[in-house]
């Protein structure tokens, strides 16, 4: 499963970037950088810029100067860490808007590199690789923007790093409320790790969490046990889910299938009859309702002959011979069957198990045609 971007292209800035400060006194290395820059040497610029600094790294022209050269040079990592020192030292207005506009372009460059790339992964699955260094170096000109570490992160579960995107996302959410499609990349990276133990801590933690639905959040609680082959555990989750959110007929129906499957009868008919309240037209849960209550059936059936045969006492075992109550179960499981066979037209399995039901009842011809239909 691959995942995509929600970010498109963003547009580079189009604004005329001015050098400042330019003209005027200073050392004699400022004189020789601002020299070599007019003349667009950029080598030499930046060596006597740099020997300007490692005498007086207070000075914020000369981070300034550099940011501009390192801008012509096309190095927007060094760029933007000079720029960053010459802003904290001070800088005019028209320095400052200049120093913060070319931060940002180099940032938005960075993140269309990595969008251009993690689209072309289909292609070649390098180029997440690729996007991953092209968001990483825009999360460094930008550290605080959420969404390069959401691309990032995307990327990553693409290249099936899949602890790499949990971290990255966690960085997502450390810059911005966790919503449900940054919360699910994390659970279905933590399930392609198969470490349930690590998706189960995850969820919990997000209990309560206001921006994420919480019928969401227990309901993935209880499908990572089902997922870990864990199910009291997984049973026990969706009863809590259900009792957090009473009026989910999904969360009954659940709970109705796990007790299925543990053959606990009465509790399956109980949260199968409750999914049907609360939504009448729930096939599922009408279906699994007649099965539970033809295994039940069934169950009853052969209790009744094992106690037949083991029975000693000639009244007592006439009586369970003549004991047919099993078929009221088989009474039971009819309505809810034939509810559904408009959709089980082709399903082999199904029409058996009504020739089974009509077979019990004494519905000869009815289970005969059920037996005969796909001969």
């Amino acid at each position: 499963m691959k995942l995509k971007s929600v970010l498109t292209v963003i547009s580079v800035l189009m604004i005329g970037f001015v050098m400042m400060g330019i003209d005027g006194c200073g050392s004699k290395e400022m004189t020789s950088a601002r020299m070599y820059y007019q003349q667009k040497q950029n080598d030499k610029a930046l060596a006597s810029v740099n020997n300007e600094l490692a005498k007086n790294p207070g000075n914020a022209e000369a981070w300034f100067l550099k940011g501009t050269i390192l801008f012509d040079m096309k190095q927007p990592l060094e760029m933007t860490e000079a720029y960053r020192q010459a802003l904290k030292l001070g800088l005019t207005p028209a320095q400052k808007q200049d120093a913060e506009n070319r931060i940002k372009n180099a940032w938005v460059v960075a993140v269309n590199e990595g969008i251009a790339l993690m689209n072309k992964g289909a292609d070649n699955p390098d180029n997440y690789l690729r996007a991953v260094e092209s968001f990483k170096k825009a999360s460094t000109i930008l550290p605080d923007s959420a969404q390069t570490y959401y691309n990032a992160a995307i990327s990553l579960y693409n290249a099936q790093m899949y602890r790499e995107a949990i971290s990255t996302m966690e960085e997502f959410h450390a810059r911005r409320q966790p919503d449900q499609e940054s919360v699910q990349l994390i659970l279905l990276a933590y399930n392609n790790l198969k470490d349930y133990d690590g998706a189960l801590a995850f969820l919990n933690k997000h209990k309560n969490t206001k921006t994420l639905s919480q019928d969401w959040i227990y309901e993935s609680i209880a499908q990572t046990y089902i997922t870990a082959d864990r199910g009291k555990e997984a049973l026990q989750a969706f009863l809590e889910a259900s009792e957090a959110s009473p009026n989910n007929e999904a969360l009954k129906y659940n709970i109705g299938v796990l007790y299925l499957g543990n053959e606990d009868f009465q509790n399956a008919i109980k949260y199968f009859e409750k999914a049907i309240e609360l939504k009448t037209d729930y096939k599922e849960a009408k279906y699994n309702l007649g099965v539970t209550y033809l295994k039940l059936a069934k169950a009853t059936q052969q209790a009744l002959e094992t106690a037949y045969t083991k029975e000693k006492d000639r009244k007592k075992k006439e009586a369970l011979g003549n004991d047919k109550s099993y078929l009221e179960y088989y009474k039971k499981a009819l309505p809810h069957l034939e509810a559904v066979q408009d959709t089980k037209k082709d399903d082999v399995t199904f029409w058996t198990v009504m020739g089974q039901v009509y077979t019990a009842l004494g519905m000869n011809e009815k289970a005969k045609e059920a037996f005969d239909r796909f001969k």
